[in-house]
């Protein structure tokens, strides 16, 4: 693997959603640290609300049980300089999921979204048990470089 190569989660919205198998454990603790589960519930949640669903894919970053959304912030609009906020790659991943898209997340670079309903900018990032996590893949992709025994990471082929 070439130094400076992003390792990305992935999964199609085409695949039927797991209905969380396993235990919690392995569901929120696994390879993944719950990104997975996040998303799926966020695929759920978008049949149960779809106005919500509406909202994110429009751009909002919307309330959400993870660190992330905006819609708390009522001022944001009309205030004349803008916070930098953090979110978790949980609350990326179920925004995912509520739009309807495939699960996309590129674990050892900060993302950063614009919320198209208060202006504000998210940038996430792994964060805690992510982080550990991204670093323990990067480790184990670096000593196995070329070796594609992992299922839920991908890692691009070069170019």
């Amino acid at each position: 693997m070439k130094a400076g190569t992003p390792v990305y989660l992935r999964r199609s919205v085409q695949e039927p959603i797991t209905n969380y198998h396993g235990s919690f454990d392995q569901r929120w603790h696994g390879p993944d640290r719950g990104l997975i589960v996040s998303w799926e519930c966020g695929r759920l949640m978008a049949r149960e609300e779809p106005d919500r669903g509406a909202r994110a894919k429009a751009g909002e970053l919307v309330m959400l049980p993870w660190k992330g959304g905006t819609e708390r912030i009522k001022d944001a609009p009309t205030r004349k300089t803008k916070r930098k906020l953090c979110g978790c790659l949980r609350y990326l991943a179920m925004w995912q999921g509520l739009r309807g898209e495939d699960l996309h997340i590129v674990l050892d670079r900060p993302q950063t979204i614009c919320c198209s309903t208060t202006g504000e900018t998210v940038t996430f990032a792994a964060q805690g048990p992510e982080k550990q996590a991204a670093k323990a893949w990067l480790l184990h992709l670096n000593r196995h470089a070329g070796v594609r025994e992992h299922l839920l990471f991908d890692v691009p082929e070069e170019v």
